[in-house]
């Protein structure tokens, strides 16, 4: 009952602020968000007094992506969601990393007047067997290299650790410098006999 009081109260300032003149204006502070890949993404964008005014979304090439609450760019993971009248938040079904960036929340007023939320995407970390050292047999002596490339943002920390000898139960970890990094993670530790 209260929800529904407070949409008449809504309905009744937005007819008077028509009326006066009252210019739209963003409720919700500039925030960002932050998703994990593949969940949903939430941009809120919230106006009071929007009157006859129309909202749009933007991304960071100045894509069009909605007008009002239709999407407008062919993306069927992208929608308005409008939980109140007062609401026209973004949403991104199965969020991907390339989705990250500012997004722009716009009404038509002269000038434009606009609110940006910027969207972080983490990936989960992971090891890239294909690209990784499987199992190495060297001579005793000789100097071996093992090659761990990794996956994620932000960039995973990779801890060595030495396995534990036959009759051994703890592992060893190696406080080692990495020998080779690059943008997907790469890290290469050289083991060498003294």
């Amino acid at each position: 009952m209260q929800d529904y009081r407070m949409i008449q109260v809504g309905f009744v300032i937005a007819s008077i602020a028509g009326v006066f003149g009252v210019e739209p204006s963003f409720d919700v502070p500039v925030i960002n968000v932050t998703v994990q890949e593949g969940d949903m993404a939430v941009l809120p964008c919230s106006v009071d007094f929007l009157g006859e005014h129309k909202v749009v979304w933007t991304d960071q090439w100045s894509t069009l992506l909605t007008l009002d609450d239709r999407r407008i760019i062919d993306d069927p993971r992208i929608s308005i969601e409008r939980p109140y009248t007062r609401d026209w938040n973004l949403h991104i079904r199965k969020a991907l990393y390339g989705d990250r960036g500012q997004y722009t929340c716009q009404i038509n007023t002269n000038p434009v007047k606009t609110k940006t939320v910027m969207l972080f995407v983490l990936v989960p970390s992971k090891i890239v067997d294909h690209l990784s050292t499987r199992d190495a047999t060297a001579k005793e002596g000789e100097t071996v290299t093992l090659v761990c490339n990794v996956t994620g943002v932000p960039t995973p920390e990779v801890t060595w650790y030495k396995l534990p000898n036959e009759g051994l139960q703890t592992r060893e970890r190696l406080d080692l410098e990495p020998g080779i990094f690059s943008d997907i993670g790469a890290c290469a530790y050289t083991l060498q006999q003294t």
